[in-house]
């Protein structure tokens, strides 16, 4: 399932955001990030978990559970 997002950023984000991509592509930026903070939800020995920790605060880290079909990951809870 793949879903659309529409976000209102800032010109000025948005050129910070460009220096990230060697073309200067917002949209690719914001992937490789969201990519980066799915690895650090996922995988607990990630290195990016303690930037995630950092920025959010470990209170997340309750909403997950071992996943049964992958040793090393994590999965949203089942609620």
């Amino acid at each position: 399932m793949k879903r659309l997002l529409t976000l209102e950023l800032r010109d000025e984000t948005l050129r910070l955001l460009a220096v990230l991509d060697e073309r200067g592509r917002v949209d690719r930026a914001l992937y490789e990030l969201v990519e980066r903070l799915t690895d650090g939800i996922r995988r607990p020995g990630s290195w990016e978990r303690p930037w995630l920790c950092q920025a959010f605060g470990h209170d997340w880290l309750e909403r997950l559970e071992s996943d049964p079909e992958i040793p090393w990951a994590q999965r949203p809870r089942a609620r």
